[in-house]
């Protein structure tokens, strides 16, 4: 078994995007970037998380966060809490947050996707509606921020679960390393919860970017080589939407050390 594909694969796109993108202006900052790239993860059922390696990723606040958004967040206490604090930004004077992240997988209409999803899992296993949405239309104007992940599907046989995750935009240096381990939590809770095992993620990034200010660092990251990624248990997960971080343990994290990005919102 490989077990570097991964980092191979992200390597690969950041590599094309900054040689091979188009030079964008944005509402942020001008980018390379490509459409449409889609990032294999895989290890899960070996026991293998996918975090970076060729750069330290402070994967407890990715927890944290996770664990905030699977509550229904309103306020960036709702992250604090959990040891996640890069929402705060987004806050109004209050602290207050308009977000569909978590939100609308829990109330969508009336509907609990997260429970009909798990439910799902148990009971109507091949079934093709096994999806959370996380877009609502007539909502994106007001939101603190629009969702960047919005849409995520999942697809089981009899011993393994798989998750096909669709995004809008991609920030490949910050964004998508928090996304894998996001993503990875997300479908081991599930995985769990159905007693069968995390296997195969599918990222599908319809705007993947490197942002001009990041691509001399970048470019010393694609230079690092990379190093086996760390394993990782998850306690039994009874609850869908009870997910704690302490639940998710990782370890012998080997990585290249701490490289600066400046965080682009």
């Amino acid at each position: 078994m490989e077990i570097f594909p991964n980092e191979r694969g992200y390597k690969r796109i950041v590599h094309d995007i900054i040689h091979n993108g188009s030079y964008r202006e944005t509402r942020n900052g001008h980018v390379k970037s490509l459409p449409n790239q889609i990032l294999k993860i895989t290890g899960l059922n070996h026991g293998l998380f996918p975090i970076i390696t060729t750069r330290y990723i402070h994967w407890p606040g990715i927890l944290g966060e996770y664990a905030a958004i699977i509550r229904g967040p309103k306020n960036v206490k709702d992250f604090e809490k959990w040891g996640c604090n890069y929402w705060s930004y987004l806050g109004d004077e209050n602290g207050n947050l308009n977000l569909d992240y978590g939100n609308l997988w829990i109330d969508a209409d009336g509907k609990n996707q997260m429970q009909e999803v798990a439910m799902a899992l148990r009971n109507d296993p091949t079934s093709r509606r096994m999806v959370i949405s996380g877009w609502n239309p007539g909502k994106q104007d007001d939101l603190s921020l629009p969702c960047c992940h919005y849409s995520y599907q999942f697809w089981r046989d009899d011993d393994h679960l798989d998750l096909l995750w669709i995004q809008r935009s991609g920030d490949f240096m910050v964004g998508i390393p928090s996304d894998m381990v996001f993503a990875a939590t997300m479908l081991s809770c599930f995985a769990s919860y159905a007693c069968i095992r995390p296997r195969n993620i599918t990222m599908v990034i319809g705007d993947a970017h490197v942002y001009e200010e990041h691509i001399a660092t970048a470019k010393v990251q694609l230079d690092k080589v990379w190093r086996e990624p760390p394993r990782f248990e998850l306690k039994q997960q009874y609850d869908i939407q009870g997910f704690e971080p302490e639940h998710l343990g990782i370890f012998d994290y080997n990585h290249r050390g701490k490289l600066n990005y400046v965080f682009k919102p």
